[in-house]
């Protein structure tokens, strides 16, 4: 037998959320039967769940864990993105933070996005205001209900002002990357407008996973040079993904190659392109 005592807050006891935890608990705990009593109080309620678990079972169950699940189980999405802005951030700020984004949050961002995804959002939002600069960032494409789960990743670019298709397209085309779609997200109205978030996903030209370990932060910062105006959108800036080269070696390989070209080479600029970027290593 296996006794569980849940204390919910008196807002948060009702018949939808005592069920969604007593049917999360008998899923996540091997048992041949359930039984629950729920008794509410002034204060706070209480759910009593005894399991009779399944014979020759060795599970114990991680309450740390179970308590972390629950709490996203019943909490509704803009309650979890209030609790980890006062987690992530000291208390008034994490305060000030959700009473600035919010609002201007669409309701389709917080089907695709997680709270906790959002408060990074939130973190490249604020280094935007502050550097008067756009911002990107590439992470993993998680989302459940997508066939491309953990099969691509995304580039994300966060900025004051929408930025059209045809300024990004040729800067990514050149990142030897195979890019599916963009999709763009709005943060407030026009009145109070905070940015935009460009998101793309994206694979390596065979359509394989990026390396984000080996060649995320490299191509962070090729973005960002590109658009500083270190680095010139050029073929080659495809060797951040090939070879995991940094922009400042990349600008090395640019430079002997237009040397090269000076020097009456009899061969082109394409070739020359394809031949570093056919064998990287």
């Amino acid at each position: 037998k296996l006794f569980l005592l849940v204390v919910l807050p008196k807002n948060l006891f009702d018949h939808n959320n005592i069920s969604k935890v007593v049917n999360f608990l008998s899923k996540k705990i091997p048992n041949k039967g359930v039984e629950y009593i729920s008794i509410d109080s002034d204060s706070f309620g209480r759910i009593h769940i005894y399991f009779n678990l399944l014979n020759k079972t060795e599970w114990y169950p991680d309450l740390l864990q179970l308590e972390a699940d629950i709490k996203d189980l019943i909490l509704n999405w803009d309650d979890q993105l209030k609790n980890l802005l006062k987690q992530t951030f000291p208390k008034a700020q994490g305060q000030l933070y959700f009473k600035k984004y919010n609002h201007c949050i669409p309701t389709y961002h917080k089907v695709i996005r997680s709270p906790d995804q959002t408060v990074k959002d939130i973190i490249f939002f604020e280094k935007v205001q502050e550097k008067n600069h756009i911002q990107f960032t590439l992470q993993p494409f998680t989302f459940v209900d997508s066939v491309l789960k953990n099969k691509v990743d995304l580039l994300l670019l966060y900025a004051d002002k929408k930025i059209d298709l045809i300024e990004t397209l040729p800067i990514l085309q050149n990142l030897e990357i195979y890019i599916y779609d963009e999709f763009t997200t709005r943060f407030g109205p026009n009145e109070n407008l905070i940015g935009y978030i460009h998101s793309y996903r994206v694979a390596d030209k065979q359509q394989n996973k990026l390396d984000i370990e080996k060649v995320g932060d490299k191509l962070i910062d090729l973005l960002h040079a590109v658009y500083d105006g270190k680095l010139p959108n050029d073929p080659l800036n495809g060797l951040a993904t090939k070879a995991a080269l940094t922009w400042q070696q990349i600008l090395v390989i640019q430079a002997y190659r237009n040397y090269l070209l000076q020097l009456n080479s009899s061969y082109s600029v394409d070739s020359i392109n394809q031949s570093l970027l056919n064998h990287p290593v």
